[in-house]
């Protein structure tokens, strides 16, 4: 099991090759988990499959009256939908979101990842889906990173008087520029106003999902690091991919997609629907598994 407030279920699932899956907000207790936002922490599985993930997920979903952020739901049957879908054409009737040219979500900063992404969405056509383009308004002015607001509701609680002890590199990326993050006269806090602007983009944001019921793009995850280098890129990645889905609460799973060609490492995209649609982000995951067999790729060590 994971906790999730930025991407730690996704990230380190795509770094080692595995599922990673962050339910809708609330689906998983997250009771006797110390918090970091409790707004932004989703609690998920990382295991080998999504089929795993629905199963995992079925056992330990619902409402706790533990946490009173749990959604209101008795029980979930999300691996019902996987295991009954059409052997050979699993995704028929599926429409599945693609990001269109210079797209937020495009903008990966490694051509293997966007490579290993086009080539999944042709599996995926495979497996019966419709595929259709779409635009996503994830940096509407003035925003200028999704970070302008994941920092003060992620951490602007966190630091006063007494603040919470925290290491300094974490203190140093997120707590202090989240404190200098001030809403209008009338707002206490950056806090405040970021929650007040994510409302907002959020209603904008799952607009998204008007014609498509599932969006796949790929990740900036590469886990192979040059030796006293970093992560290799060729550009600059667009912004996180992993954290606008903490901001919106959606279900969203990270699945490999291959192995890079210098340094054999991971390859990753994710799969995300509708905040309660968790299924059908599990769906497109699954039958994409079914098709290839990158999740029981094992890296050299």
């Amino acid at each position: 099991m994971g906790s999730c407030t930025g991407g730690s279920i996704r990230g380190p699932a795509a770094d080692c090759g595995i599922t990673g899956f962050k339910p809708t907000y609330g689906t998983i207790s997250a009771h006797g988990v110390f918090s970091l936002s409790y707004t932004l922490d989703h609690i998920g599985p990382l295991l080998p499959t999504a089929l795993d993930a629905a199963l995992f997920t079925d056992a330990l979903g619902g409402q706790d009256p533990k946490d009173p952020t749990t959604r209101p739901v008795k029980r979930y049957r999300l691996a019902k939908r996987l295991l009954e879908a059409p052997s050979r054409t699993p995704l028929r009737g599926v429409v599945v979101g693609i990001p269109s040219q210079g797209d937020y979500f495009r903008g990966v900063p490694n051509d293997e990842q966007q490579a290993a992404f086009d080539a999944a969405v042709t599996v995926i056509k495979g497996q019966g889906a419709t595929i259709r383009e779409v635009t996503a308004d994830v940096l509407p002015p003035p925003l200028t990173h999704t970070t302008d607001m994941w920092d003060p509701i992620c951490c602007g609680g966190r630091l006063g008087p007494r603040p919470v002890p925290t290491r300094p590199a974490a203190r140093h990326r997120h707590l202090e520029p989240a404190a200098h993050r001030r809403g209008p006269p009338d707002a206490r806090h950056g806090y405040v106003q970021a929650q007040r602007v994510r409302q907002a983009w959020v209603e904008n944001m799952l607009t998204l999902w008007d014609e498509i019921d599932v969006l796949i793009h790929p990740a900036d995850n590469i886990a192979a690091l040059r030796e006293g280098g970093g992560v290799p890129s060729v550009r600059t990645s667009s912004g996180s991919k992993s954290n606008v889905w903490n901001l919106t609460g959606s279900p969203a799973v990270a699945i490999p997609t291959g192995l890079s060609a210098a340094e054999r490492m991971p390859l990753s995209m994710q799969c995300v629907a509708l905040p309660g649609n968790d299924e059908e982000a599990l769906l497109v995951a699954h039958a994409f598994q079914l098709a290839t067999d990158f999740h029981t790729a094992v890296p050299p060590l």
